[in-house]
C-alpha cells in the first residue's frame, strides 16, 4: 500500500521520500519508482540488541531529517511509528497523520498500551486515516472528527477473467500471528486428506520454513509475485484474526477471482460482503473446509462473486480516485 501511493504521488509530481526502520541495503517487495527517495535508518524502537544511546541517536537523525526536509505532512504507518514520528516532530509545526493499516480490531489482539494511553497519544495527530469509514466507530468522540479514509487500491484488470471451475485453493500471505496460518494449514490439511484431487497452496514468507506437508497436492512455498498464474482459476482464502483491506483480495477480486474469508474479519467482511465473496461464518477447521469444499463446487455462486467482485473494486479501488479523495480529505 505504501509503495502503491508512494509511487501514485510521484508520477503526479509529488515529492515522496519513504524512511524505514529497515537496514539501508533493504529493498521493498514492490517495485519503488526511482523517483522515490528511499532511506533505511536502521531500528529506532529499543530491543536486546540496540543501546540507548543507538536508540536516541536515531531519534535524533529522524528529526534532523524532519527539519531538512520539511515535508507538508509526515504518514506515520500504524501505531509504533506514529509515536516515533510524532516524539521526533515536537515542536517542528508539521502535520503527522497517523495512518491505520489495519481495523482497530486489531487490538483485541496485540496490546498497545492501554487504550486511554493510545486516544491521547492519538490527539496529538494531524488526522487518522483509516481504510474504510466504519473503522471510525471503534474511535471515541473527542477523536471522530479528525478520521478521514485512505482505501488501498489495485491496478483493475480490464477483462474478467472467465468463470471456470476453480480446482485449485490457494492462500498468500506471511506466516503468522494476524493471518492465523496454523488455522490455514489445519484446514489444508482436512481438505488434501479428504480430496487428494484438489490442489491446495499456501504461499507467503516463512511458509516452507514452518510447516512440512504430508499431502503431494498441499503445496508450500514463498512468496511470488506471479501468485495467481501458478494456479489453475484458483479461489482465494484468508483466515485471518484481523485485518485492514488484504491486498490480495483487491488483486484477486480485480480479475475476477473469488475469495473466501471468515465473516468475523474486519475488512474481509467489509470486501466480501453483499455477495462479492463467501463469507464462512464459523471459526472450527472442520467446518471451513466444508464451507470451502462446497464453495469450490458451485460455479453459480463463484461466478455471481466474480462479477460483483470486479464492479465494487473498478468503482471503489480505483488509484485515481482513491489517491485523490484522500488528498481531498487529508487538505480539508
Amino acid at each position: 500500500m505504501v509503495v502503491n501511493y508512494a509511487n501514485y504521488l510521484v508520477a503526479e509530481n509529488h515529492t515522496v521520500v519513504i524512511i524505514t526502520v529497515e537496514k539501508k541495503e533493504g529493498k521493498p517487495f514492490y517495485d519503488l519508482d526511482t523517483k522515490v527517495e528511499y532511506i533505511g535508518l536502521g531500528k529506532i524502537m529499543l530491543d536486546q540488541k540496540s543501546s540507548i544511546c543507538d536508540s536516541f541517536g536515531r531519534s535524533i537523525k529522524l528529526r534532523r531529517l524532519f527539519r531538512l526536509l520539511s515535508p507538508d505532512y509526515i504518514l506515520a504507518f500504524q501505531f509504533g511509528p506514529f509515536k516515533i514520528a510524532r516524539l521526533s516532530s515536537l515542536f517542528l509545526g508539521q502535520k503527522v497523520v497517523m495512518m491505520e493499516r489495519n481495523s482497530p480490531q486489531r487490538y483485541v489482539y496485540i496490546s498497545e498500551g492501554s487504550s486511554i494511553m493510545r486516544n491521547l497519544w492519538l490527539l496529538m495527530s494531524y488526522r487518522i486515516a483509516v481504510q474504510f469509514s466504519e473503522y471510525g466507530d471503534y474511535y471515541p468522540r473527542y477523536l471522530r472528527h479528525k478520521i478521514i479514509t485512505s482505501r488501498n487500491f489495485t491496478h483493475c484488470g480490464s477483462v474478467l477473467m472467465p468463470g471456470k471451475p476453480s480446482p485449485d485453493i490457494l492462500f498468500v500471505g506471511r506466516s503468522g500471528f494476524q493471518k492465523n496460518t496454523d488455522l490455514v494449514f489445519e484446514v489444508f490439511n482436512v481438505l488434501a486428506e479428504k480430496h487428494p484431487s484438489m490442489n491446495l497452496y499456501m504461499m507467503g514468507e516463512n511458509i516452507a520454513c514452518r510447516y512440512n506437508s504430508n499431502y503431494q497436492n498441499l503445496i508450500l512455498s514463498e512468496p511470488k509475485r506471479d501468485w495467481f498464474e501458478m494456479c489453475r482459476y484458483p479461489i482465494v482464502v484468508l483466515l485471518s484474526r484481523f485485518e485492514g483491506c488484504p491486498n490480495v483480495f483487491l488483486e484477486a477480486m480485480s480479475i475476477g477471482i473469488p475469495c473466501f474469508g471468515l465473516d468475523s474479519v474486519d475488512g474481509i467482511r467489509n470486501l466480501l460482503g453483499e455477495n462479492r465473496g463467501f463469507l464462512s461464518k464459523t471459526k472450527r477447521a472442520e467446518d471451513i473446509a466444508e464451507d470451502l469444499f462446497m464453495y469450490r463446487q458451485n460455479l453459480d455462486l463463484q461466478n455471481m462473486h466474480r462479477q460483483n467482485a470486479y464492479d465494487y473494486v473498478n468503482s471503489f479501488h480505483e488509484k485515481t480516485s482513491v489517491v485523490s479523495g484522500f488528498i481531498e480529505e487529508l487538505n480539508a
